[in-house]
């Protein structure tokens, strides 16, 4: 949806973050879209946790003067003030969930279709937790929660896959991609459901609601007056998060929604794009209490 993110940039906007820069896809539409006419004035700071995916963009916007890039998670704010050299931003946009990137990469740990070892850390610089560390370790009782929270699991259902995996492990380390889909598919588990599987394992290992918990709690307070924050979300825990955080900022009033029905694809996009079936894209503006 870069068109849609690029209509909702404010007028006169001069600082916009792209706090999930990815491969700077979005960044480039902004960009795009803002200069030459705003060469002299705009600055774009991305920033991602993931060293790989920042490594792609940083080979491929190095060369725009307007775009500075730093490692950072989008709510790591003192980390991103030191690359941005400013705490509050016109724009700040967003893109929560996935990047197709993760899943070619083999290595990676994401994919159910290509053997690696079970990491699934987006930023691999951290001493963070692996997927294989984190299965090794886990609790049967706190992953089925997880699988029934975050994969709509049935209880039932959930328990039997958390107690499966304690069961494998126990016999024989589980250390890479396919030794799991291996697993799951001792219950009868198909390619579908192994992949909302990976799916849970990896919003754990990475602590994604967490961010955007954080992130949603401050957001604000890094906004200039009238400035606006988009957020592009693909899971629906994620989305329920972002839409009662600003439904609760605008009824207070020192937010307005700009978007008051949530926004999704167009059907070409969607059509040419499968993966952005589930995008859904909502804005909100501060009020300049000033004004």
């Amino acid at each position: 949806m870069a068109q849609e993110v690029c209509d909702h940039i404010p007028q006169g906007a001069q600082w916009i973050l792209d706090g999930t820069v990815g491969h700077g896809g979005h960044t480039l539409a902004m960009h795009d879209y803002l200069c030459p006419k705003d060469v002299d004035t705009v600055h774009l700071i991305g920033v991602d946790k993931d060293e790989k995916m920042l490594a792609d963009a940083i080979l491929r916007l190095s060369t725009y003067p307007t775009i500075t890039l730093g490692h950072a998670a989008y709510d790591q704010r003192d980390e991103i003030k030191k690359i941005a050299w400013v705490d509050s931003f016109d724009y700040i946009l967003l893109d929560i969930g996935i990047n197709r990137g993760h899943i070619w990469d083999a290595e990676r740990g994401f994919s159910i279709k290509a053997d690696g070892p079970l990491d699934m850390r987006f930023d691999s610089t951290s001493n963070g937790m692996t997927a294989e560390q984190y299965l090794q370790r886990m609790d049967v009782q706190d992953f089925s929660a997880k699988l029934q929270q975050y994969g709509d699991f049935s209880p039932a259902r959930a328990e039997q896959i958390a107690l499966h995996i304690a069961r494998s492990r126990s016999s024989q380390p589980i250390t890479t991609t396919l030794e799991l889909v291996d697993v799951l598919r001792e219950i009868k588990l198909d390619g579908r459901k192994q992949a909302i599987i990976f799916q849970v394992l990896r919003i754990v290992v990475n602590d994604e609601l967490g961010h955007l918990e954080r992130f949603l709690e401050s957001f604000g307070d890094h906004l200039t007056p009238w400035g606006r924050c988009a957020i592009m979300t693909f899971h629906s825990i994620e989305d329920r998060m972002v839409k009662q955080c600003f439904k609760e900022l605008s009824e207070k009033g020192d937010f307005h929604l700009v978007n008051k029905k949530v926004i999704i694809p167009h059907r070409k996009e969607r059509e040419k794009n499968k993966a952005s079936n589930s995008a859904k894209l909502r804005v909100i503006e501060k009020v300049d209490k000033g004004s």
